[in-house]
């Protein structure tokens, strides 16, 4: 799909997305990739072959495919059907099947130059403001960046997070257990995989945050992700101290 032109796919494309299949009674998204949701995709190439140019597949998380599901694709990768592109996107590429990996092509997507992401989103009608607190605040991901531009929602859950972030550092002890509560609390009918992937993206966060309170502390202003929070950071600086904070940073890495 690499070698071809834009042109030339753009001309009779069956497009086919694959991922975590709803699970209806707990109205939430299910915890795998289903066997099920494979042979389904198997039966449905066979036929769109028949008829389509190209049919480019998507399946969002593999790495969540089960063993049986794995394995079902692994005999489509083995078996491939003519004009016919799989795409496999994986936060976690080692959790796929070793036997996945050695038969796709691995393409690692690196973080996109801040100024390239502010000047494509001033492209698409976003304000030279708004579109540098979006680009500064994305860590080089495209799409969060569009995503804080166009969506309030997204803007304020992210400055809910950041605020969290400072009052971990600067509140009593009560109001730190307030702050850490959603992270330790249970529910049975929660979207576990999803959950995990949201206190994955705030530790991301957090991890970007204490850096920045380090680079302030050490006047690397110019590596510093969220700048209209320099006060904050001076105050953690003053009041955690360069150690805590590399302790803080070991801890989310590991």
């Amino acid at each position: 799909i690499l070698s071809k032109s834009a042109d030339k796919l753009n001309v009779g494309i069956d497009y086919t997305v694959i991922e975590r299949g709803a699970d209806e009674k707990k109205k939430r998204h299910g915890f795998a990739i289903s066997v099920d949701q494979i042979k389904s995709l198997r039966n449905l190439l066979t036929r769109q072959s028949l008829v389509a140019s190209h049919t480019v597949v998507l399946i969002k998380e593999a790495e969540t495919m089960n063993r049986s599901a794995a394995n079902a694709l692994l005999k489509t990768l083995e078996e491939p059907i003519p004009n016919t592109s799989l795409i496999l996107l994986a936060n976690h590429e080692e959790q796929l099947l070793a036997t996945i990996r050695s038969r796709c092509q691995i393409i690692r997507l690196s973080k996109v130059d801040f100024k390239v992401i502010e000047e494509s989103l001033i492209i698409q009608g976003v304000s030279a403001e708004s579109a540098n607190e979006s680009a500064q605040m994305s860590r080089g991901l495209p799409g969060v960046a569009v995503e804080f531009s166009h969506e309030p929602s997204t803007r304020e859950w992210h400055e809910k997070e950041i605020k969290r972030f400072f009052t971990i550092f600067d509140c009593n002890l009560h109001e730190k257990f307030q702050a850490i509560a959603p992270f330790v609390g249970s529910n049975r009918n929660a979207d576990h995989v999803t959950a995990r992937e949201t206190v994955g993206d705030i530790l991301i966060m957090w991890e970007v945050l204490a850096r920045d309170a380090l680079f302030f502390r050490y006047g690397l202003k110019q590596h510093i992700v969220y700048s209209a929070y320099d006060s904050d950071f001076k105050k953690i600086a003053d009041q955690v101290g360069v150690a805590r904070l590399g302790i803080f940073l070991e801890a989310i890495e590991t």
